[in-house]
């Protein structure tokens, strides 16, 4: 087995949310030297660009106090900042040059190249601050694939540029997806308000009845609450949230949800919960013939009389034959057919939406689970398709799984050849415990 390259996302995202999510960051170091204080160095802040500022922190010298905002020192300690440029520095080699704009730019190297996220307060001060793994230039696709496939016993992977086949392992096998089978239901929604039989400000009641665990905040609204089917779309693309994705399956029904997928009665998020949670129900929903309808609806109006679990109750792992199971193949032909709908623009997932045109993603997990699905658009005009599928027995090491999908999508947008074959030596540190600033979203995450 190939051991994987251990991709770590880096850094600090947006780092005035962390104070509440890992507050132990903020304390420096029993014993740590007392930090220099904003301000003391004089950089003058209000005339160093954006990248400036970047090449500035990668740069050979020793990054001040001055470049950060107080409450960003507050939580990660100079040294520690210090540390970690250093280590960057020594992979990513000099001279480094930085382009983007925004909040999302792109460090390179004559041998790395490195995502960044930067935010600057009112007075030109770092606030927040996010380093991708340095990615050695000289490894092509097909190297980070490989990584991702020794994540998982079971892995396929499908890389598309308009229509033509790139790269793929396995894309014709079905296999659990996890949330990522929610692009059936945006499917059928789209056909039928397209057919004239529903509509986008369509007002939908929720019913308590089809309340779901989270992911999602839906499910703390109150029974009979009005919300737009393009509401429900959202937060189940861009959440997925799973008490709106049971909501629009019942709007547009379940068998309109089976034929987009290519799946007989796909079970809801809710029910999936359910024959987690109950190993009779499990075993009487497993041991059913795909040809036999009435028993299928007889055990469905059971699971809906049982009442919702827990989150503890169904954390193990998945249980195969529970779940929904998709080819790659069918999953980026769903992408071309919904792309369009402007519920993508929300969430980019683990891509950088700066280095392409457009963005449409969808991703699923559970325990032994992953799937992360995205049709890109070139600023010159070409379309990929990149999905990833992972299944195992035991959890999966996500984050590695994540960063590797971005690092993945970045060699795609700029696929410029090796100048150097240095491998890379060592992986960044992180600064904090944080990891990717866009996860695949979890259909049993709290």
């Amino acid at each position: 087995m190939v051991t994987p390259r251990r991709y770590s996302p880096l850094g600090i995202t947006l780092a005035l949310a962390l104070a509440a999510a890992s507050p132990a960051l903020a304390q420096p170091a029993e014993g740590a030297p007392a930090q220099e204080a904003p301000g003391e160095s004089g950089t003058d802040l209000a005339g160093l660009g954006d990248t400036a500022l970047i090449e500035t922190l990668l740069g050979a010298g020793e990054v001040s106090a001055d470049l950060f905002a107080e409450s960003f020192l507050a939580q990660v300690p100079l040294e520690q900042i210090r540390a970690l440029l250093a280590d960057l520095r020594a992979t990513m080699g000099e001279p480094v040059s930085v382009t983007g704009a925004g909040m999302e730019f792109t460090a390179r190297s004559a041998t790395h190249v490195m995502a960044v996220t930067m935010v600057r307060d009112a007075t030109g001060r770092i606030a927040g601050l996010f380093f991708g793994a340095p990615d050695a230039t000289s490894r092509g696709p097909e190297d980070i694939l490989e990584d991702i496939g020794a994540l998982a016993p079971q892995a396929a992977w499908l890389v598309t540029r308009d229509g033509a086949v790139l790269h793929a392992q396995n894309a014709g096998e079905a296999l659990a997806v996890g949330s990522a089978f929610k692009l059936g239901i945006l499917k059928a929604l789209m056909e039928s308000i397209e057919a004239g039989n529903l509509s986008w400000n369509d007002v939908h009641r929720l019913d308590a009845r089809r309340r779901s665990l989270p992911t999602g905040i839906l499910q703390t609204f109150p029974h009979n609450a009005p919300v737009t089917l393009h509401t429900l779309a959202a937060l189940m693309i861009s959440q997925s949230d799973n008490t709106a994705t049971d909501a629009l399956m019942g709007v547009v029904g379940r068998d309109a949800v089976g034929e987009a997928l290519g799946l007989t009665a796909p079970i809801t998020t809710r029910e999936l919960f359910v024959l987690k949670a109950d190993a009779e129900l499990r075993a009487d929903y497993l041991a059913l013939d795909e040809d036999d309808e009435e028993g299928r609806e007889a055990l469905f109006a059971r699971v809906a009389e049982a009442p919702l679990p827990g989150a503890i109750d169904i954390m193990g792992a998945h249980n195969p034959g529970v779940e929904w199971y998709l080819s790659l193949e069918t999953l980026c032909a769903l992408m071309d057919d919904v792309a369009a709908s402007d519920v993508f623009s929300i969430n980019p997932g683990p891509v950088r939406a700066a280095d392409w045109e457009s963005v449409a993603y969808k991703g699923g997990s559970e325990t032994g689970v992953l799937n992360l699905t995205t049709r890109l658009v070139a600023e010159t005009g070409e379309t990929y398709c990149v999905a990833m599928t992972l299944n195992a027995p035991e959890a999966i090491d996500e984050a590695t799984a994540i960063a590797l999908y971005g690092a993945l999508t970045t060699r795609l947008a700029a696929p410029e050849p090796a100048v150097s074959d240095a491998e890379s030596s060592s992986d960044a540190e992180s600064i904090s415990e944080a990891e990717s600033i866009s996860e695949a979203e979890s259909i049993s995450e709290e």
